[in-house]
């Protein structure tokens, strides 16, 4: 207890101070035990340790293992004094000269720059992502740092990402592309989709629509106009998704009717980015809901204000 409760830049010299005692010739056995997991505590690398601990950690290791739990320590402890090191790291991998496991790498970076930005970096973290093409779920974090954090200066770099996506993966790219729109990858979506859209992988239908597609809109708004199937929430999300004013006329009429298509709408707007979001999940908090649609209601307001950066 003292030692969390003293200030961090005296913690080390105070565990010290135990595994000293605990070590005496004549020490007990409380002390002794105390120190053992004391001398445990700092060989052991975690989030919650300094760089400035895990360094030598890192430096030190003698096999994959080991530096790999390193590095996970480095990266999601994200220390800003790590940052030079972190960006080292970057580089190594994308020059192809690094000694560590390429998937220990890929999770460093994504829990890194998630939380300490450079946009410097993403951008050369999306390079290489274009550049190492498709490799399966080794880079799945990689795919969610880029989208959740890549800024309107990284439009070319995520384009060229993109071009090399699994559909799995485009389905997580056309995120960013609705946030930071580009008729390029939306023809690089379509171009995968064509108008098959009842067939297609449903990230894509989803995704093309905030991207602001017109026909998936077209296709939606005749689908919803015929009776229920098991893909209606698709098209009730395609709908949320989409920043047209076509799209936002039939949300009027779902919500006028109140209908079982409501908590849909509403489930839909969470990872919305237009306009019309905002205004219509506050009219919406305004009026009477049935019990589906304010819980639905309820779960995309604490989604979105976790989106928010």
């Amino acid at each position: 207890m003292k030692v969390a409760a003293a200030p961090a830049a005296s913690r080390r010299k105070l565990l010290d101070a135990l595994v000293a005692r605990g070590t005496q010739p004549r020490a007990t056995k409380e002390h002794a035990a105390i120190a053992r997991d004391v001398t445990l505590h700092l060989a052991t690398p975690s989030p919650g340790k300094p760089f400035a601990e895990l360094e030598p950690m890192f430096a030190a290791a003698k096999d994959d293992r080991t530096r790999g739990r390193v590095l996970t320590a480095i990266g999601t402890g994200a220390d800003p004094a790590a940052k030079p090191f972190m960006i080292e790291l970057v580089k190594s991998i994308a020059a192809g000269t690094t000694k560590v496991e390429r998937g220990d790498a890929y999770g460093a970076i994504g829990a890194y720059f998630a939380v300490v930005p450079d946009p410097a970096t993403l951008g050369l973290i999306a390079r290489h992502f274009a550049a190492a093409k498709a490799e399966g779920h080794d880079r799945w974090e990689l795919t969610m740092l880029l989208v959740g954090h890549a800024d309107a200066s990284h439009a070319a770099d995520m384009l060229a990402a993109l071009r090399t996506t699994s559909d799995e993966e485009a389905g997580r790219f056309v995120d960013y592309f609705a946030r930071f729109r580009s008729p390029e990858a939306t023809r690089e979506i379509r171009k995968r989709i064509g108008k098959a859209f009842e067939t297609a992988h449903f990230e894509l239908v989803i995704g093309i629509a905030g991207m602001g597609d017109p026909d998936v809109v077209a296709w939606a708004t005749r689908k919803l106009a015929t009776k229920a199937g098991d893909d209606r929430w698709i098209q009730v999300f395609a709908i949320a998704r989409s920043p047209l004013p076509a799209a936002d006329r039939v949300a009027g009429k779902i919500i006028s009717e109140h209908g079982p298509d409501l908590a849909l709408l509403i489930g839909g707007y969470a990872q919305a980015h237009h306009p019309n979001v905002e205004r219509r999940l506050a009219a919406l908090g305004k009026g009477t809901l049935s019990a589906e649609a304010a819980e639905a209601l309820q779960q995309t307001r604490d989604a979105r204000r976790g989106a928010q950066p």
